[in-house]
Order: C-alpha cells, then structure tokens, then sequence
C-alpha cells in the first residue's frame, strides 16, 4: 500500500515538473522570437532610414543640379506697338508696370518696336543680380554686326522670358542673329542664334 502510494506521489512530481518544465520552454521560445522580432524590427528600420536617406540626398542633387544649369529654350522675334505694355495701374501711376516680367529696351523713353522674347528653361530671377544678355544681329542693310549687352534687374522677374527690345526707331529686316545669357560672374550660360547667322563669332 505504502509503496504504491510512493509512487502515485512520484508520478505526480514528475508529470507537474514536466508541466513546468514545458511552461518554461515555452516562455523561452516567446522570449528568443520576441528578441528576434525586435532585431529583424529593427535591422529594417535602418535599412528603410538608410535608403530614405540615399533617396533624400539624390533628390537635392537633383534638384540643385537642374535649377544650376539654365538655358535658353527658344527666341521669336516680332514687333509690338507701345500700348501692348500699357497696363490699367499706369493710369493711376503714370509709371510703367511690368509685373514679373524682364523688358529691357535700347531707348527706355520709347516701348514700340521690334522685341527678341528669350524663353529661358528657369525664372529670369535664378540668373541672380548682375547677370545680363547681348543680343547681336545683322540687318540687310549692313554685314556689319550691331551688338546691345544688356544688365538685367532680376529681383522680382518671376516669367521665364527676357524682352530685348531694339526701340530706337525704324529698324530695317534683320538677317540673322544671336542671344547669350551670361550669369552674374560674367560666365556664358547658355546662348541661341538663327540658322543664317553661321560661323560669325
């Protein structure tokens, strides 16, 4: 009697330390595949932050690279009387307003004549203070080339377009010419010239 008593007793201990121990196996394999969750967690969080940084830093290049190199798109030549750049608050200034545009003349006192618009690929204002454009051309009457440089005030010149107005009268059928953009250290940007203008530089 006794001894089967030690041994219902001796089964008991053994089956609740079995349950025991598989309690703690299995609190232990939570705890391994929580640590190894936490570190996969963040093994890709730094990578996510890595390639988050790589895309940030080829986006500024980007950017800083396309807004450094301006261009000149396109130039079209064609006559415009002096009202065309009469606005209704010059009625009640009696001052030109030019609004976000760049319009240089050759006679500032006269607004008719024949304009050069130069479209550039950016605002007129990220050519910066001190930069200017030459226009060269020859007319029909004269081989002789007639060359304007031009300082532009960029500080509020938000269109993309130059006026280069030649105003100083009647100006005979021009044959061919020639645009440069030059920023504010004097360097060439970029330049635009008629397919008769050739090799006159």
């Amino acid at each position: 009697m006794y001894k089967v008593i030690l041994i219902y007793i001796e089964n008991c201990a053994t089956t609740q330390f079995s349950m025991y121990g598989k309690k703690a196996l299995l609190m232990r394999s939570n705890q391994e595949t929580i640590a190894f969750m936490a570190k996969k967690s963040t093994k890709v969080c730094n990578e996510m932050r890595f390639k988050h940084i790589v895309v940030s830093v080829l986006m500024a290049v980007f950017i800083q690279v396309s807004y450094g190199v301006i261009c000149i798109e396109s130039v079209e030549a064609r006559c415009y009387p002096a009202n065309a750049f009469k606005r209704i608050s010059e009625y009640f200034t009696c001052k030109e307003n030019k609004g976000w545009d760049c319009v240089v003349r050759t006679n500032p006192d006269c607004r008719g004549g024949l304009y050069f618009v130069v479209t550039l690929n950016h605002s007129v204002c990220n050519l910066g203070e001190g930069s200017r454009v030459i226009l060269k051309y020859v007319d029909i009457t004269d081989p002789e080339v007639r060359n304007y440089s031009f300082s532009l005030n960029t500080a509020c010149c938000w269109s993309r377009e130059i006026w280069i107005g030649l105003t100083e009268g009647e100006i005979p059928p021009i044959a061919a010419w020639k645009v440069e953009a030059y920023d504010a250290q004097q360097e060439l940007l970029s330049f635009k010239k008629s397919y008769l203008w050739g090799n006159r530089d």
